[in-house]
């Protein structure tokens, strides 16, 4: 048998806003790459986009709605190379950042991953960058990936 019911709490901020939207594009060679001499990565395929997004040829996904995005990036390195890591770069400024070594020039594979939530505007471009130039990266669909979803506009 249940007891007393307590006193009523503080009331809540309610949710008005019921949009989301989300974009996941994934690499779209079926081998290993070099990141070139800019390391800005553009070989991607739209595995799901439900609108409010666009990915340009040049690797950037632009947002076409204001609100908070969770945005998330793995990048898995093919690399001999001692350091690696990548950044998710918004409107051209790092805002997700990793580095990570090799353990030796031997075991060539290497993961990197990072996530975050953040504001975005209309307009703002999100990107991935290899942190150090010429390190190849396996693209494969599986491997290498980003994308972000909309979870609130306030």
């Amino acid at each position: 048998e249940a007891g007393p019911r307590g006193e009523p709490g503080e009331p809540g901020v309610p949710k008005t806003d019921v949009s989301s939207s989300v974009i996941h594009v994934q690499g779209a060679v079926d081998s290993a790459i070099s990141a070139g001499a800019t390391g800005k990565l553009h070989y991607w395929q739209t595995a799901v986009n439900t609108g409010g997004y666009t990915l340009h040829t040049n690797g950037e996904i632009e947002v076409h709605e204001d609100g908070y995005y969770f945005i998330y990036s793995q990048v898995l390195y093919y690399d001999a190379s001692a350091f690696m890591g990548h950044s998710v770069r918004v409107n051209d400024v790092s805002f997700l950042r990793c580095t990570a070594t090799t353990v030796s020039p031997d075991l060539k594979y290497n993961t990197g991953y990072v996530a975050g939530a953040k504001r975005l505007q209309a307009g703002d471009t999100v990107y991935v960058k290899i942190a150090y130039p010429n390190r190849v990266v396996d693209m494969h669909p599986d491997s290498t990936y980003f994308g972000m979803f909309k979870f609130s506009a306030n």
